[in-house]
């Protein structure tokens, strides 16, 4: 769906220290009139349910371990992604919200996703208080917050089966072309 303005925000990972999921809450805490999804289990998971039920953060729901369909379903709903995460290798989830057209906001404090082009279909990050400067930016400016959600959509296709396919088919020719070329 077409996005037009942030509504619902999405966050999914392992709930763990390393990806820091006391962050989406300290967002939560600061945009109150948003919606925040967490999606996901861990060794923190306890910790976090209570702390949404004690400082009664009604804007949060916090679903656990789903299925792939399921979170695919919470992406079609969601219009920004919040990666929280320290450290990661490359994050598959940023790519498949960008399949629905979900932008990211990520702290790249020691990482960087490769087909993030800040500014253009998503954000990376400092800390905590930049993903919320950010966050206010692009709700406070719609206008720029569908272009990078479009943007993001179509910066993703490349990467779509259906194309990587074809590229692949044309290499594997390329290489059978020059092994005959040297076989005569």
């Amino acid at each position: 769906r077409e996005k037009k303005e942030i509504k619902n925000i999405i966050w999914i990972g392992s709930v763990i220290d390393r990806k820091r999921p006391k962050y989406l809450l300290e967002c939560a805490k600061a945009f109150p009139d948003l919606q925040f999804t967490m999606i996901g289990d861990g060794d923190k998971s306890q910790e976090i349910v209570a702390i949404i039920e004690k400082e009664n953060l009604i804007n949060v729901k916090y679903l656990g371990r789903i299925p792939n369909e399921r979170v695919y379903k919470e992406l079609e709903n969601a219009d920004l992604l919040l990666m929280t995460s320290d450290k990661e290798g490359l994050p598959k989830v940023i790519g498949e919200a960008m399949m629905s057209s979900v932008p990211s906001i990520y702290i790249n404090e020691c990482y960087t996703v490769d087909y993030i082009q800040d500014g253009v279909n998503g954000y990376g990050v400092a800390n905590l208080q930049e993903m919320q400067d950010k966050l206010q930016y692009l709700l406070d400016n719609p206008a720029e917050y569908q272009k990078m959600s479009k943007n993001a959509f179509d910066t993703i296709q490349k990467y779509r089966w259906t194309q990587l396919i074809k590229e692949y088919e044309t290499y594997f020719e390329e290489c059978l072309k020059k092994y005959r070329k040297n076989k005569e």
